[in-house]
């Protein structure tokens, strides 16, 4: 929110100042707003692509990218020459960990001896680790320090020492500098070029490929070969990933390898080694060049897509163009357009980004229309994509309202998606007045629990001040504290694929989430409806004791209320979409495989996975296992 906020101070500003530089230059108010307006749009498209696609400015991004890992690094190398100097003089540490630190250093020298180009500082410190190096590789295996001869300790020392200098030299002269003098300073540790290589000399069964497109720009990409004739992952990054930064801090890359995949990794156009311009088009176009080429060079009979963030688009538009084996779209978003008309709340700023750039795809209608094992990973508390713009949502609009309508240039344009929906659930499911009824009594609950938080710790952001203004009195507020966990638990209930109500409203109800959480319970983890019935029919017992118990305590009008209405409610809700779909068969609907019994509902729609690692983190155990039963159970393996 911020860079559009920036972007739009820096747009206007300059605005005025380009038409006042033309104006008076051409004296002209034509040419003057004509050169004005081309100068916004080229602007406008530069901060666009700044925005979605961060990693191809490389001067920018990159830098900032390359100075934080560089200070990572060098803490880390500090920490390791620590660990050899404290070795050399006492027993403190196994001779595993002082192999690892050795190692570290190791692969740090064998790396920048590889390199073709060093600047002086990278040659200077080269110098210094190659003498401590060659010290250390010849220590034998297996030998603790205690058994190395005491004029060879002294030598290991003095050169960790010198290297420590060095390094910590090196690091208080960039916190000296300023923040433009950072970024015009030499490049020194990690570069992409030095885990380029890293990753090389590291692991044998890794290949690198320049592929050569047809527009004569290159793809540069790794081939890991984890298993002769097994099944092959092509990854597509998210919109900032460069793969020799993500091999070493993504864990999807070690969740297949001990799948024993092949795993097919790539940069797009102008990141890391890749040239040419990027955009949606490209990306896309691209992702299909290289699937097409490593499944005809190898052979590759089950090749399948897996794609973070913006990835998930282009691997959606892989898979189905390709009818690839299988799609695993990672934390996605339905629309690029639409995720700024929901980040922002306005779809104004939809209608903008669609006349500055056409990148606005309706990706969620390939991961919709593609047939074959499909699975979506999605956080509804996502802190870079809002609930509303996760693909996730985006799959239970188009099953229940755009099943047959034609996308057309007026969804990107003006959000019709989002409209369509609400329409459909207004005239279909609940009268809007009701949804409106509805959204005010999770408001207030969700209210309630976030006034208990503040009260309970004072350290509260101040932006949550806006959704705290509540009309309950300190009584009530001390009364609610030992039963708000109560009503949680009560909300629990109505879920799906382990998302409650509460949850997914997420600090603000309103009816367009509501309207895709009940179309979700019916879309998604619902192959048996009895047992969604059964677990509502709990949350209503579950209700009526909670109003019974609630009449012992005075002040609890307001609560009991709201918790009757969202039952009340809730219950219709769910009557209705339950007799749509005994009234619709929406099983094999869209996929033209009308005949063959073994589509079910959850074939076309894919399976779901919610987790709790927010948009950029690694998943955790437990998420990682269901991600792995899918597989076993497609038998993908």
């Amino acid at each position: 929110m911020n860079i559009l906020v920036i972007a739009t101070i820096t747009l206007s500003v300059l605005s005025l100042l380009i038409y006042l530089i033309c104006y008076i230059i051409s004296e002209s108010v034509v040419i003057s707003i004509g050169i004005t307006l081309f100068c916004l749009y080229y602007l406008g498209h530069l901060i666009c692509t700044l925005i979605t696609f961060p990693g191809s400015v490389k001067s920018l991004y990159y830098k900032f990218t390359l100075l934080s890992l560089s200070d990572y690094l060098v803490c880390r190398t500090l920490q390791n020459l620590t660990i050899i100097i404290n070795s050399m003089n006492t027993n403190k540490y196994t001779y595993q960990i002082i192999e690892n630190a050795m190692n570290f250093l190791n692969i740090q020298c064998r790396t920048l001896t590889e390199m073709k180009q060093k600047n002086d500082q990278q040659n200077k410190y080269h110098a210094q680790l190659k003498l401590l190096n060659e010290e250390l590789i010849q220590i034998p295996k297996n030998e603790l320090p205690d058994k190395i001869s005491t004029e060879k300790k002294q030598r290991i020392t003095s050169y960790c020492k010198q290297l420590q200098i060095f390094l910590e030299h090196h690091s208080y002269q960039m916190s000296q500098k300023n923040i433009f003098q950072k970024f015009i300073s030499q490049e020194f540790l990690c570069t992409l070029q030095q885990r380029r290589i890293e990753i090389l000399i590291q692991y044998s069964n890794i290949e690198r490929h320049n592929l050569k497109t047809s527009q004569k720009e290159t793809i540069d990409c790794l081939f890991i070969k984890n298993n002769e004739n097994g099944s092959t992952v092509l990854f597509c990054n998210p919109n900032a990933g460069y793969y020799e930064y993500m091999f070493f801090d993504c864990d999807w890359f070690r969740f297949y390898t001990q799948l024993k995949f092949n795993i097919i990794l790539w940069n797009y156009r102008g990141f890391g080694e890749s040239t040419g311009n990027i955009s949606v088009e490209n990306c896309i176009e691209d992702g299909r060049f290289v699937a097409e080429y490593f499944k005809n060079k190898y052979n590759i009979k089950t090749l399948g897509v897996h794609g973070q963030s913006l990835g998930g688009m282009v691997a959606s538009e892989v898979a189905y163009q390709m009818k690839l084996s299988f799609l695993i779209v990672d934390r996605s978003f339905s629309s690029l357009g639409q995720v700024a008309a929901k980040m922002f709340s306005s779809s104004i700023v939809r209608f903008i980004y669609n006349c500055i750039v056409s990148w606005d795809k309706p990706n969620y209608l390939s991961y919709y229309n593609y047939v074959g094992p499909k699975l979506i990973i999605q956080d509804p508390k996502d802190e870079i994509l809002p609930y509303e713009s996760q693909l996730q949502t985006a799959i239970v609009r188009c099953h229940f309202a755009d099943s047959t309508i034609k996308y057309s240039f007026k969804h990107s344009y003006f959000n019709q998606e989002s409209k369509q929906y609400l329409k459909y659930f207004y005239t279909q499911i609940l009268p809007k007045k009701h949804v409106l009824q509805l959204c005010t009594s999770l408001q207030y609950i969700i209210n309630l629990a976030i006034k208990i938080n503040q009260a309970e710790n004072k350290s509260e952001s101040e932006n949550n001040k806006k959704y705290i203004e509540l009309q309950n009195n300190d009584d009530e507020l001390d009364a609610a504290k030992p039963i708000l966990q109560q009503i949680y638990s009560l909300f629990s209930l109505i879920h799906y694929c382990g998302n409650s109500l509460l949850d997914v409203m997420h600090r603000q109800a309103n009816p367009e989430k509501i309207a895709l959480f009940f179309g979700s319970c019916f879309a998604f983890d619902q192959q048996d409806d009895s047992e969604f019935e059964k677990c509502f029919r709990n949350f209503e017992v579950g209700c009526q004791a909670f109003l019974e118990h609630s009449n012992y305590y005075i002040n609890w009008g307001n609560i009991r209320t709201h918790v009757k209405i969202i039952r009340d409610i809730s219950r219709n809700i769910i009557d209705k979409f339950q007799q749509i779909k005994q009234n619709n068969d929406y099983s094999l609907e869209m996929t033209g495989y009308t005949n063959d019994s073994d589509l079910s509902k959850k074939n076309m729609l894919g399976e779901l996975i919610s987790v709790s690692c927010g948009h950029n983190n690694n998943l955790s155990r437990e998420d990682i296992y269901l991600v792995q039963q899918f597989f076993l159970k497609n038998k993908l393996r």
